[in-house]
C-alpha cells in the first residue's frame, strides 16, 4: 500500500481532476447505499462532467477558496479539504469560512489525516475565524469526528433543492448559523 507524505500542500487548480477523482471514490465508498447522493448543498461537483470539472476548477482559482491537501510518496492526492471564506452582501469578509470538503482515500481513512487537514484548515483561516460544516444526514458517523476536533452540532436543516437532511457543525463564536 503506498503511504501519505507528512507535509500539507496547496492544490492547484490544474489538479481539479485529481480532487474529482478523490472526492468520487470517498463518496462512492461513503454512499454505498445511495450511489449519485450530492456531496454538499452549498457546491455539487459532478466530477465526471466537464461542467463540473470547470466549476472545480474555477473555485480552486479564487482568492476566498483553500484546498489543503496530503499527497503519496508518488504525488498522487490522497485527502484534501476545501474551504471557502464567506462575504457578506457588501463584498466584505464575515469572518467565517465553510468547509465545503473534507476528503479522504478509503486506505487512508482512520490514521489521523482527516484531523490533520481540519487543523490545516483552521490555521489557514485564522484564529478568530469560525469554522463552519454540513454533515449529511446520511454520514452522522462524521459527527463524533468533528465533536472530537472541538466542533458542536448545532442545527438540522433540510434542504429542499437536494430533499436531503444536514447537520450543521461549528468551531468558533462569531456568527450563527
Amino acid at each position: 500500500m503506498e503511504r501519505l507524505l507528512t507535509e500539507i500542500d496547496s492544490a492547484r487548480q490544474n489538479e481539479a481532476l485529481a480532487l474529482a477523482v478523490v472526492t468520487s471514490v470517498t463518496r462512492d465508498e461513503a454512499y454505498a447505499v445511495a450511489p449519485g447522493t450530492p456531496l454538499h448543498h452549498h457546491m455539487v461537483l459532478e466530477p465526471k462532467t466537464p461542467a463540473g470539472l470547470a466549476r472545480f476548477a474555477e473555485l480552486l482559482a479564487s482568492p476566498d477558496v483553500f484546498a489543503p491537501v496530503i499527497r503519496t510518496a508518488h504525488g498522487y492526492i490522497g485527502a484534501y479539504a476545501l474551504a471557502q471564506r464567506l462575504r457578506d452582501e457588501a463584498g466584505e469578509l464575515t469572518g467565517v469560512v465553510e468547509l465545503v470538503h473534507l476528503m479522504v482515500m478509503p486506505e487512508f481513512q482512520r490514521q489521523g489525516v482527516g484531523g490533520r487537514l481540519l487543523r490545516e484548515v483552521e490555521s489557514r483561516a485564522g484564529p478568530d475565524a469560525t469554522i463552519r460544516a454540513w454533515v449529511f444526514d446520511c454520514e452522522r458517523s462524521a459527527v463524533p469526528f468533528y465533536k472530537r476536533e472541538g466542533y458542536l452540532a448545532s442545527d438540522e436543516t433540510w434542504d429542499e433543492d437536494l430533499g436531503a437532511m444536514f447537520i450543521a457543525m461549528q468551531k468558533g463564536e462569531q456568527g450563527s448559523l
